[in-house]
């Protein structure tokens, strides 16, 4: 197989990569949502918020329980002692499955059930985050349920939506570098055999190869070098469309992942949010910016009727 006929097969592929854009944008769109009706929601954030410091306390129940009976007063004219309080109030601020806002929220609500029983307060709390999580989510005219259900070998299980999005997040990560890796190898392979070809017959008409045409002057009189200067122009300028074009392609499905990312980081999820979005935003920089390669940023096609001038 030659040189003409490989190179309109690499631009058939990488034609084909670009296609990919629509269900990924899709996906990645669809995870933004979410994560924005989790976050903007108050009702579900405040639900949220009680669901977490529930499951914070529950485990350190034996321990709130020996506060609460220590705290108790030996007096009837006595009120309970802080100590049990503090102990309560401690194990929400240290909590790293709480954010600020959260821990604010419930040391609030805390503050309302401070004479309470352990039991009840956990009590409580769960009976809040039913009360408040019921209901779908609304965004931009999509219903989002709070308590997706996921049907596992016939199981049906109940995931919370921030897991949910999480989950969403982790899947759609490898779809995206694999995306993008192939969209920058092939490309590289189309610009070198762009590099190579002559005439604009040779390469593959997909939306992304918008290449000047014309005939570079061959002696250099000062009409020569103008013309010249011209082309080079034309040449920067194409490669700019190039990278617009092709930035309307991938940047959709990019921003809306990273954004989701930014929208759901917590300090237990922050890592991964960050080496997420850094690498993903790498692989889009580095497909973005092969457009610069010398090979094709600077190629010039002949036309037939350049040919026949």
């Amino acid at each position: 197989m030659g040189m003409n006929e490989v190179t309109p097969e690499i631009g058939k592929r990488y034609e084909r990569l670009l296609l990919f854009t629509a269900p990924l944008t899709l996906a990645a769109i669809m995870v933004w949502l979410i994560a924005l009706g989790s976050t903007r929601a108050a009702s579900y954030h405040e639900g949220r918020c009680y669901g977490a410091a529930a499951k914070v306390l529950n485990p350190k129940l034996d321990t709130l329980k020996k506060a609460w009976l220590h705290a108790q007063p030996k007096k009837k004219s006595q009120s309970i002692s802080y100590s049990y309080r503090d102990k309560m109030t401690d194990l929400l601020i240290d909590s790293a499955a709480l954010d600020h806002e959260c821990k604010i929220l419930l040391i609030q609500t805390k503050t309302q059930l401070k004479d309470e029983d352990p039991d009840k307060v956990i009590a409580a709390l769960e009976h809040k985050y039913n009360e408040l999580t019921e209901n779908p989510l609304e965004m931009y005219g999509v219903k989002i349920p709070t308590k997706p259900t996921v049907d596992l070998l016939g199981n049906k299980l109940q995931v919370e939506l921030s897991t949910s999005v999480l989950v969403l997040q982790i899947v759609l990560l490898p779809a995206l570098l694999m995306w993008l890796a192939s969209l920058y190898h092939t490309r590289y392979r189309e610009a070198y055999l762009i590099g190579k070809s002559t005439h604009i017959v040779d390469v593959y008409p997909h939306v992304i190869n918008v290449l000047p045409t014309g005939q570079l002057p061959r002696t250099f009189n000062r009409k020569a070098m103008t013309k010249e200067s011209d082309i080079r122009f034309l040449c920067g300028l194409y490669t700019f469309i190039r990278i617009c074009l092709l930035s309307a392609f991938i940047l959709p499905a990019i921003v809306a992942y990273v954004a989701s990312l930014y929208l759901t980081a917590t300090l237990a999820t922050g890592p991964f949010a960050f080496v997420a979005g850094l690498v993903v935003c790498v692989f889009t920089l580095s497909a973005l910016l092969l457009e610069l390669k010398a090979e094709i940023c600077r190629k010039v096609l002949v036309t037939p009727y350049d040919a026949g001038a």
